[in-house]
C-alpha cells in the first residue's frame, strides 16, 4: 500500500510490540495491504485506535475490513495479535 507521507509514520507501542514492526508502512506491508491511503483513510485508522485503546475492537474491524480490504479472518488474525 501506498502510504505516502504517512508511510514514516511512527505506529504507538502495542502494535509495534504485536506485530515486531515500527512504521506505518512496515505494518501495510506485513498485511498486505495495497492501494493507496487517503488523508480520510488516515483519519479513520486514528479514530479505530483511539476506540482500540479503550477496549472497543469494532472499529479497527470495521476499518481493516471495509477501509483496507482484508478478509475476516486476516482482520481476526490481525486483532487476535493485539494486546
Amino acid at each position: 500500500m501506498n502510504l505516502g507521507h504517512y508511510s514514516s509514520y511512527r505506529l504507538p507501542h502495542p502494535i509495534r510490540a504485536a506485530f515486531d514492526v515500527v512504521t506505518a508502512q512496515d505494518l501495510a506491508d506485513k498485511l498486505g495491504l495495497t492501494g493507496t491511503l487517503t488523508a480520510d483513510d488516515a483519519h479513520q485508522a486514528e479514530l479505530a485506535y483511539e476506540q482500540y485503546a479503550t477496549g472497543e475492537l469494532d472499529a479497527a474491524r470495521r476499518f481493516l475490513i471495509d477501509r483496507c480490504g482484508l478478509s475476516e479472518q486476516v482482520t481476526a488474525a490481525a486483532l487476535a495479535r493485539l494486546p
